[in-house]
């Protein structure tokens, strides 16, 4: 049966509220919009609502937030889809000097108490089909993404989710696994590394058939570490490093421990890190898992605007996804639409 390959894109700046808002989320969703236009393919944009929420409410930012709204309105218009992702630790950000302060006390979704988990939740999704319904009345606000990946333990999120109509989740990576702090996450015993389950309530890596949400696990394979040390990696590691400027104790959450003492590490499919033949090679393994299904199979790829750079390597990625008979584009959305699962 056929692959379809999910390329959702996390939209934000960098994790501790830094960066240009027009260098990390405007200009290069532009650059891949017009990328994946000129291929007749669709994007995910995994919207941090929070994050708009915040620049809306800042006199400030009001033309950077029409433009970002404006951007997400173009994007749904011509066929794109955009999805939920949230980073709480935004909703009370203040702007103080210039620099935003984001509340690291609410970092983690899944630790937040049960009322500020559904609010949280509610608000995302009526603001992106309050924003988005206008362009396209079909649209709905179904697949959902946890900032930092964070979505356990994960009954009262799943719950939240589950009562407001969301019935996709992608936040699990097989092999993740981090703790920091109070905040947890461990994805060793995910059901596949790539195949979508029902997940449990209790459980998000447990198939349970009678789950309300599927979640579609983006795409990772246990890696030794030194596979990741390819010149494409450390360049966007070290800009990374030099654009978080107004690092604080809060972002130590971020950190992942535990692989790197094995010398092994889930290595996600990536494709705003990974060269064009780490993304060939990806897809080709995820073609022999697909190919003795019966069913149309997901394939979720991540990316970040914020390591948007030259897109001549996705280019030629896509030249040679042109010539893949069993492999399509899709997204969140379009996949839902053709899923039994769902």
């Amino acid at each position: 049966m056929s692959l379809h390959v999910i390329l959702s894109i996390d939209y934000e700046v960098y994790g501790d509220g830094s960066g240009s808002f027009e260098d990390l989320l405007l200009r290069p969703t532009d650059q891949l919009l017009g990328l994946f236009d000129e291929f007749g393919f669709k994007l995910t944009i995994m919207a941090e609502v929070a994050e708009i929420y915040a620049i809306k409410n800042s006199e400030s930012h009001h033309t950077i937030s029409s433009q970002i709204e404006s951007q997400l309105q173009r994007a749904k218009r011509a066929g794109h889809d955009v999805q939920l992702h949230l980073h709480p630790a935004w909703f009370n950000a203040q702007l103080r000097d210039g620099v935003w302060q984001l509340d690291f006390a609410e970092y983690g979704l899944p630790y937040l108490s049960e009322e500020k988990i559904r609010d949280y939740v509610e608000r995302g999704k009526a603001y992106l089909e309050k924003l988005l319904t206008p362009v396209d009345p079909g649209y709905r606000c179904l697949a959902f993404r946890a900032g930092n990946w964070l979505i356990q333990p994960e009954r009262t999120v799943l719950d939240a989710l589950c009562d407001q109509g969301i019935v996709i989740d992608s936040s699990v990576f097989d092999g993740g696994r981090s703790k920091v702090g109070r905040y947890e996450i461990d994805y060793t015993e995910a059901h596949h590394c790539m195949l979508p389950w029902r997940a449990s309530p209790d459980n998000i890596c447990r198939q349970d058939d009678a789950g309300r949400i599927i979640e579609i696990p983006i795409y990772a394979r246990r890696s030794n570490v030194l596979n990741m040390l390819t010149w494409k990696r450390i360049a966007k590691q070290l800009r990374l490093r030099r654009g978080m400027k107004n690092r604080s104790s809060g972002m130590e959450i971020g950190r992942r421990s535990g692989s790197m003492l094995n010398w092994t590490y889930p290595k996600k499919f990536d494709f705003t890190r990974m060269t064009f033949p780490e993304l060939c090679d990806y897809t080709r393994t995820a073609q022999r898992l697909a190919a003795d299904l019966a069913v149309p199979c997901p394939c979720v790829a991540i990316g970040h605007t914020t390591d948007v750079g030259d897109l001549g390597y996705l280019r030629k990625y896509f030249h040679w996804i042109k010539q893949q008979s069993d492999v399509n584009i899709n997204t969140f959305q379009g996949y839902h639409a053709i899923s039994s699962l769902t």
